[in-house]
This record gives structure tokens, C-alpha cells and sequence, in this order.
């Protein structure tokens, strides 16, 4: 198939052939469209490639986003406002951080749990660009009194545990698709083990969160999402205060992840392809 290309010479009909842009093609290195200044700036660089086309290659120009707005979903590790002290709070630093660049918007409600995420993903701002999701703890303390129930064996504990693990997988998979209908880029983030007194509850409350931690990490690597590990930000106790809220600082750490997860994603932890 052949197109005619009467522009070089209005005289004449050239005929411009696959051959034609398969050559044309094999020498473009770089296709690259910005957008600066309020206007696009269109950047080619043109270099003879040393390799046979590859009809494989994606030859279409990337449109950076001009400008991002972030949305919070979730629970307190997000709307931490009430524990700051009256100092800055996860989407006021957030917002100082992306300066003219971007904006973030609070949908996240203190106290919220899995089955309410769908309430605040309708309250979502249209001109939201990217979306993140920090649910799960408030249902995982729920769970904390069976942790401490008697049992005759370990096999009994680890098949109870398996029942609450799994009933917790089913309904966060059901929130995060809710979040992922948005059509948004979806940073996931793990929960935090906060900063319990006695050292048993610590202890079981830690060991426990590896199994919650994983149902959520694995449905993040399911969907191709990016996950922050909110363990390791918010990694000491003078993070906290009421034992798992975050504090002006630990919001501060929150709100340097998030940042970092989004503008630079080779900094959190992202899954190398999603399943299926």
C-alpha cells in the first residue's frame, strides 16, 4: 500500500512507499514531545541505528502530564490533621512539595476502613491525575482481639489467622479496584506497626501485619501498582502518637514518600509488570 505525497512538488505526485518509512523510521533515534512554558517543544534527534526496524518499537511521542494533582484516599496515615499539634499535616506538606508543579486534594477521612473507600473515590476531583491509596489498619486492629485468643494448637492459630488474612485480602482487592476505576496511575501503601507499649502486643501486632501486608502487597503487584512500604518510613516511635497515628513528623515522612513514589518511581518499590 502506497500513499501519495503531492507536497514536495505540487508538479508531481511522490509516492511515498513502506520502504520509504521504514527508512525514515531506522534513522530516528529519539521522538520527544514536552511541554514547557505553556507550549509544547518538540525535541528530534536523528541518528543512523545500527539495527534492523523493529515493528515492535513504540514510535509514539510521550506527553508529559503539565501539571499534577494527587489524591489521598484512606484512612488517618492520610487525614492526620488531628494529630499534628496544629502544625502541617500529610496533604499540606504534600502540597508545599509539589510547588507550582502540582496539587494534592484529601479525600482520605480519619477512622476509615476498607468498605468506605468507595464513598470518598466519589468525592475525587476531576482534575486529579494520580491517585493514592493508605487503607487497612483500622480493619487490621479490628482483628487484633482474635490474635489473642486460646488455642489448643499452633495449627489451629495459623488456620484461624489464614481465615482472618483472608477475609481481609477479599476486601481490599474490592477497594483498590474501586480506586483503580478512577482510570488514575494507583500508588498503594502498606500499613505501619505503629508504636504499641507492651512488647507483646508490638510483637504480635508485627508479626501479624506481615500476612495483612502481603494480601495488600500482593494485590498491588496484581494491578501494576506502586507500593510504598509505610513500615519503613514511619520507622520510630517518635513518629506516632495515640500509638498508630502519625504526628507531624511521621506525616511529613508520609508525605516525602508519596512525593518521591510519584515524581521519582525508581525510588519505591515497583512491581516489574502486572499479572495477566
Amino acid at each position: 500500500m502506497s500513499v501519495a505525497n503531492p507536497r514536495r512538488n505540487p508538479g508531481a505526485r511522490r509516492v511515498w512507499t513502506i520502504s520509504d518509512s521504514r527508512k525514515i523510521v531506522e534513522r530516528m533515534r529519539v521522538w520527544h514531545i514536552e511541554w514547557e512554558s505553556g507550549g509544547f517543544l518538540l525535541r528530534a534527534a536523528f541518528r543512523t541505528l545500527l539495527i534492523p526496524f523493529d515493528p515492535s518499537v513504540s514510535l509514539c511521542p510521550r506527553l508529559l502530564p503539565v501539571y499534577m494533582h494527587i489524591t489521598l484516599i484512606g484512612d488517618s496515615t492520610l487525614d492526620n490533621a488531628a494529630y499534628t499539634a496544629g502544625g502541617p499535616h500529610v496533604t499540606a506538606i504534600l502540597n508545599d512539595l509539589l510547588g507550582p508543579d502540582g496539587s494534592a486534594s484529601l479525600a482520605a477521612v480519619d477512622g476509615a476502613r476498607m468498605r468506605d473507600v468507595g464513598y470518598q473515590v466519589d468525592t475525587v476531583k476531576d482534575e486529579a491525575t494520580h491517585a493514592v491509596l493508605s487503607v487497612g489498619g483500622n480493619d487490621a486492629l479490628l482483628s487484633v482481639n482474635a490474635l489473642t485468643q486460646s488455642v489448643d494448637t499452633i495449627a489451629d492459630a495459623l488456620l484461624e489467622l489464614e481465615d482472618i488474612v483472608d477475609d481481609f485480602a477479599g476486601s481490599y482487592r474490592r477497594c483498590l479496584k474501586q480506586v483503580l476505576n478512577l482510570g488514575l496511575p494507583t500508588t498503594v501503601c502498606t500499613i505501619y506497626p505503629g508504636d504499641f507499649s507492651e512488647e507483646g502486643q508490638q510483637r504480635v501486632i508485627s508479626a501479624a501485619l506481615t500476612m495483612w501486608n502481603h494480601a495488600i502487597t500482593q494485590a498491588a503487584l496484581d494491578h501494576g501498582c506502586p507500593i510504598i512500604e509505610l513500615g519503613r518510613v514511619c520507622d520510630e516511635t517518635s513518629d506516632y502518637v495515640r500509638q498508630i497515628e502519625p504526628n507531624e513528623k511521621g506525616g511529613r515522612k508520609i508525605a516525602t514518600a508519596i512525593h518521591s513514589a510519584i515524581t521519582e518511581p525508581d525510588t519505591c518499590s515497583v512491581p516489574l509488570s502486572p499479572r495477566g
